[in-house]
């Protein structure tokens, strides 16, 4: 697959007239699609892009990957070839330690970073991984996983047509973040903001708070009613909070701009 038709997959329909770009990564076993319908319920300047990972999606007819590192060169690779618009980041759960190192990534590279962090639904990237050997699983124990998580509807659940698409996606994404491995290094400059919701087995506060580590700048935790989608099933709640960060950034590039 060429580099230009990546990176399609990743700007799907840019608004001319953005201000900045939001890159949504997505969770374990999810598609980037799920953010499409977030253009409709952020500010209009801001340019939602969903980042498509191989094997799922718009690229479903592609191989799946389970390096993580492979999944951050790809990335890497089509965000320094597009325009120098200020972006943030955006990752939930898988997504947003995918997220955190592609900006690692870029601040390695001398490349613009992210001027936002925003990560939801997972421990910080230095704390250990509770569930590393779950790709292992039977595909019964994923099934009652996915229902744990409350990220699928159960008539997917049930189908078994339907498991035989999302559960071999699951299972890449669950050896990727296995494959994950910390390396020590100076936080970030950008302001990074936590999400996390009372009732995710996945991420504690405690474990969403230790993101305050990896940054120098300011670091802040909203947590939500609800479990480990509260992205979802919360949104009431989680999307004007959002909203309010990204009207506050919009607001400083702006300002900056015309400076």
């Amino acid at each position: 697959m060429t580099h230009a038709s990546r990176a399609k997959t990743y700007s799907f329909g840019r608004d001319r007239g953005e201000l900045l770009r939001l890159y949504c990564f997505p969770f374990a076993g999810g598609s980037g699609q799920f953010y499409e319908p977030w253009r409709n319920r952020l500010p209009s300047a801001i340019a939602v892009i969903p980042i498509e990972i191989a094997g799922r999606g718009r690229r479903l007819g592609e191989n799946l990957v389970v390096e993580f590192e492979s999944h951050v060169d790809e990335i890497v690779t089509d965000l320094t070839s597009d325009d120098p618009v200020p972006f943030a980041f955006f990752g939930h759960s898988m997504g947003a330690l995918l997220a955190f190192e592609v900006a690692r990534r870029l601040r390695n590279l001398g490349q613009p970073g992210p001027l936002r962090l925003f990560v939801s639904a997972h421990r910080a990237p230095h704390l250990p991984d509770r569930e590393a050997d779950l790709y292992q699983a039977s595909d019964a124990v994923l099934v009652e996983q996915l229902r744990t998580w409350s990220g699928t509807p159960e008539r997917i659940l049930s189908d078994a047509s339907m498991q035989r698409i999302i559960l071999p996606i699951l299972r890449a994404d669950l050896a990727t973040s296995a494959s994950y491995r910390f390396q020590p290094g100076p936080p970030l400059e950008c302001p990074i903001i936590a999400f996390g919701a009372w009732s995710d087995p996945e991420a504690s506060q405690e474990e969403l708070a230790a993101w305050s580590e990896q940054t120098s700048a300011r670091f802040q935790l909203e947590m939500f009613s609800g479990a480990h989608f509260f992205i979802r099933d919360r949104e009431d709640e989680f999307m004007p909070k959002f909203r309010d960060e990204l009207s506050l950034f919009a607001s400083e590039v702006l300002m900056q701009s015309v400076a």
